[in-house]
C-alpha cells in the first residue's frame, strides 16, 4: 500500500504544481479572423474576371488576410489541379483588385498599395 500511496502523492504533487501553468499561452494571438464570405467571394470573382473563366474554375486558398489586403494562392482552370500561384489583392474604394500574381511581386509595383510587410516580405527590389 505504501508503494502506491507514494506514487499517488507524487502524481497529485506534480498535478498541483503544473495546474497553474499555461504552456504556449503567453504569446499574444495575432491571427486575423477570416475574411467575411462576401469579401472572399469578391476576391474570387476578381480573379475570374481577370482570367476570363467561369467562377467554378477558380480555386483559391487564402493564406494571409486583413480587412483590406489578401495574400493567397490560386489555380485557374477546368480541372482544379493546376499549380497554385501566389496572388495579392487589395480592397480600394470597396472593391477588390488583384494587384500581383504568378510570383511577379515587384516591391516598386506593390509600394503604392501599402501592403502589410509580412505579406510582401518576398517581393523583389
Amino acid at each position: 500500500m505504501r508503494k502506491y500511496s507514494s506514487f499517488i502523492f507524487s502524481f497529485l504533487f506534480l498535478g498541483t504544481l503544473f495546474a497553474g501553468c499555461s504552456f504556449g499561452k503567453d504569446a499574444p494571438d495575432t491571427a486575423m479572423p477570416p475574411l467575411p464570405s462576401q469579401d472572399r467571394a469578391q476576391v474570387k470573382k476578381a480573379l475570374m474576371q481577370k482570367h476570363q473563366v467561369a467562377l467554378t474554375n477558380v480555386h483559391v486558398t487564402f493564406v494571409h488576410q486583413t480587412p483590406d489586403y489578401v495574400r493567397g494562392e490560386a489555380s485557374v482552370g477546368l480541372k482544379g489541379d493546376e499549380p497554385k500561384k501566389v496572388f495579392l489583392a487589395a480592397k480600394k474604394a470597396g472593391k477588390w483588385e488583384i494587384v500581383a500574381e504568378n510570383g511577379e511581386l515587384s516591391c516598386a509595383a506593390l509600394e503604392p498599395y501599402h501592403f502589410p510587410a509580412e505579406m510582401i516580405a518576398d517581393c523583389t527590389r
